[in-house]
């Protein structure tokens, strides 16, 4: 009798084990049903009043490997007016009630590559977090959301514990990027700031009021920013006080960034043509067997308009869509190249140029109606540009390039593989007479690809010839 007891434990110790490992839908991922963990600081210690907002680092023990925390998702959180808001690192801890948020994945190939060193695990293939989750934090458990679980994933949010920062004793004033002013426009009002925020600590109520800044700019006593610039130009910044009501007063100042105010956006310069040129052309590039090399744009005609290098790239056609091309050499197929002209604002301008910053996109604009653009002596086609306030951008392509084993050099005529005396000699011969011609040779003549060949075709061949 014993011993059938005792088998009977073994079964369905091993029944449990079973449904541990797979769910009634024949999932047999490995499941972690608790996660520990510590940090390379003290949770707690974080939070203290004035000090900048910093993340720990996550240390997941072997025992819940693969499991581990995602620093891009670790944020520390306020509760403000009944919600809990994310407060942006730039910032600094003050008064209230803050916790640490943080997401726990096992997950697939993708995200897997961009975490770890090396090649891509995997693992929410072979492993998935259980509904159950049980989080211990340095010894601490944490609360958490409803796991998500997918095919190839699992994910959970969880929280610490609720950290409550006393209001200091003495007066502080609290600077913000979220009180900085954006740039404004002319006879514009700009949206207004409220820094009555920022002030903590003293004895209430506080009274705000403007030191120095802008002429245009005025501060109530509430701490409200308003103002319309009526002078396009740079502005100086912003000093804002705080006084509160204790005897004596204390008071505390805050400088404010004010940017630029533009021009009405209706009176930019329209930039209605934009010339440029290829370097190299990429009519030498889409050959057979040749590197898909992202040519440089020169723009001649149209600045401030330029073409940002991350937006140009290969496209081959597949027959219904165009597709990027990621291959290091053209392949038989048809292509093109696709391209993005911008008029832009200070920020991309200013990751994209050195020195200073020129805010063209606030001074000029693309023609939504009528723009052209010509590349290389060719129009390109091109989408209708977009374009707001402070800012446009069109996207264009190139004609296409059917690429074949057999295809040539345009202007290659003799399918030497470059552009000589005797590729002229044979499109003058084949401008007297154009039934001398062969398919190839009338495809790699027409140079301005018009259907003919003509005196502009030798003319571009010639230029091409020279040509350093």
């Amino acid at each position: 009798m014993k011993k059938t007891l005792l088998l009977i434990s073994i079964v369905c110790l091993v029944m449990m084990f079973s449904v541990a490992l797979a769910d009634a839908s024949g999932d047999n991922r490995i499941v972690i049903s608790e996660v520990v963990a510590t940090t390379d600081v003290d949770v707690g210690s974080i939070p203290v009043y004035g000090n900048a907002i910093t993340y720990p680092s996550f240390t997941v023990q072997d025992s819940s490997k693969p499991a581990y925390f995602w620093p891009g998702n670790t944020r520390w959180k306020k509760f403000v007016d009944g919600n809990w808001e994310q407060i942006s690192a730039s910032e600094t801890f003050t008064s209230g009630k803050w916790r640490l948020e943080a997401s726990i994945f096992i997950d697939s190939d993708s995200l897997s590559m961009a975490l770890i060193d090396g090649e891509p695990t995997g693992d929410g293939t072979t492993h998935k977090l259980a509904d159950g989750l049980v989080v211990r934090i340095n010894g601490i458990q944490w609360a958490r959301d409803d796991v998500g679980v997918g095919s190839n994933s699992s994910n959970c949010n969880v929280y610490s514990s609720e950290f409550i920062i006393p209001m200091p004793a003495e007066l502080h004033f609290n600077d913000s990027s979220s009180f900085d002013i954006p740039a404004s426009y002319k006879n514009q009002a700009i949206i207004t700031k409220d820094v009555s925020s920022g002030a903590e600590g003293g004895t209430s109520p506080y009274h705000f009021s403007k030191v120095s800044g802008p002429e245009w700019i005025s501060v109530s006593d509430e701490g409200v920013i308003s103002g319309t610039p009526m002078v396009v130009g740079n502005n100086i910044d912003l000093v804002v006080r705080v006084e509160d009501s204790s005897n004596p007063k204390q008071s505390q100042e805050i400088t404010i960034s004010v940017d630029k105010t533009y021009g009405d956006p209706d009176d930019r310069e329209i930039v209605s043509s934009i010339v440029a040129t290829t370097s190299p052309d990429i009519d030498a590039i889409a050959v057979y067997g040749g590197a898909t090399t992202r040519p440089e744009f020169i723009v001649t005609t149209g600045k401030p308009v330029y073409f940002w290098p991350g937006n140009t790239k290969w496209q081959i056609f597949d027959g219904e869509r165009w597709n990027n091309y990621s291959e290091g050499t053209f392949e038989e197929g048809t292509y093109r190249l696709i391209a993005t002209c911008f008029i832009d604002n200070d920020s991309r301008t200013m990751a994209l140029e050195s020195g200073e910053q020129t805010g063209d996109g606030y001074s000029h604009m693309l023609d939504k109606e009528n723009l052209v653009i010509t590349i290389n002596g060719k129009n390109w086609e091109h989408e209708i540009p977009s374009i707001n306030a402070s800012s446009s951008s069109a996207e264009t392509w190139s004609k296409s390039f059917v690429i074949s084993a057999t295809s040539t050099l345009q202007g290659d005529l003799d399918g030497d593989g470059r552009i000589t005396v005797a590729d002229i000699r044979i499109l003058i011969q084949g401008y007297i007479h154009p039934e001398d011609l062969t398919e190839e040779q009338f495809a790699a003549g027409d140079m301005d690809e018009d259907g003919i060949i003509t005196v502009a075709d030798i003319r571009r061949l010639i230029q091409e010839y020279v040509k350093p």
